[in-house]
């Protein structure tokens, strides 16, 4: 599931488990990756957005623009649907920094790549 910023403030982590917790799974017997992506190191936003954004994960950096921890936000909306920390695995990989590594929208615009991911369970 890709969560960006628009699917955090919309609340797609909370759907998704909801999504689980229909099909008889238990959210509490998953874990999470959280993998490369955009770190607050390089996630900015400008004040026309803010207020989709929780002020807990973000600062202001300038008279216009805000700084995002995108992770922190998701990690803290995976723990309120009771997802234990130890079940959450994050990357520090940011994927607008290390561009010989890693496609980012934000950095390329129309001419970035893409990245995949694949989602499974064993039973």
């Amino acid at each position: 599931m890709h969560a960006g910023w628009r699917g955090l403030s919309l609340g797609i982590i909370k759907e998704y488990i909801e999504k689980i917790i229909i099909n008889n799974e238990s959210a509490s017997d998953n874990y999470v990756l959280i993998g490369p992506s955009i770190q607050k190191c390089c996630f900015r936003i400008q004040k026309d957005v803010i207020n989709n954004f929780d002020p807990k994960f973000y600062s202001k950096i300038s008279d216009k623009h805000y700084q995002v921890d995108l992770q922190k936000w998701a990690v803290n909306q995976i723990m309120n649907l009771n997802i234990e920390k130890n079940k959450i695995f994050v990357s520090d990989k940011c994927t607008y920094c290390n561009k010989e590594s890693y496609d980012s929208f934000r950095r390329d615009g129309a001419t970035s790549g893409r990245m995949y991911a694949l989602l499974g369970w064993l039973k």
